[in-house]
């Protein structure tokens, strides 16, 4: 056996043991970090679920220098994967319009139509002469025969 490999092997106990000291404590910080980063809670949890699942896969690697990097490491990774997962699912609910066709807006009917334009040539025959003659003139010109006010 290798001396290198050997004194891996050693350490294997004492790492495991230093891991299995921090990772319960990173649980609160990978939750907040993640809530901060994804903006939904139940995404949040479930990614923190993932995040410890896979941290336990490092538990016999005796070469971690910082437990806390590691998990902020495999949050973002995750992070990313979901955002990837999440715009392909977009992507895939996506319907182009020139598919669709143009779509007919619905008609009101004719007596309801009918019953607007009456109501409305009542409001203006009691609100038009009650405006200065020069304010009715510039309505008159905008309103009625399209020009504008420049």
């Amino acid at each position: 056996m290798d001396p290198a490999d050997l004194s891996r092997t050693m350490r294997r106990p004492e790492a495991r043991a230093l891991f299995d000291a921090a990772v319960p404590g990173l649980r609160r910080d990978c939750l907040r970090y993640l809530r901060r980063r994804v903006r939904h809670a139940d995404v949040a949890e479930d990614l923190t679920q993932e995040t410890r699942v896979r941290l336990m896969s490092y538990r016999e690697n005796p070469d971690i220098e910082s437990h806390t990097r590691l998990m902020y490491r495999i949050a973002q990774n995750l992070i990313i994967e979901f955002r990837r997962a999440r715009g392909r699912r977009q992507a895939a609910q996506h319907v182009c319009l020139d598919d669709a066709g143009m779509l007919p807006a619905p008609l009101a009917p004719v007596e309801e139509v009918v019953e607007m334009r009456s109501t409305l040539v009542a409001v203006l025959a009691r609100g038009l002469p009650g405006l200065p003659a020069k304010c009715r003139q510039a309505f008159e010109l905008s309103r009625f025969d399209g020009l504008t006010y420049d």
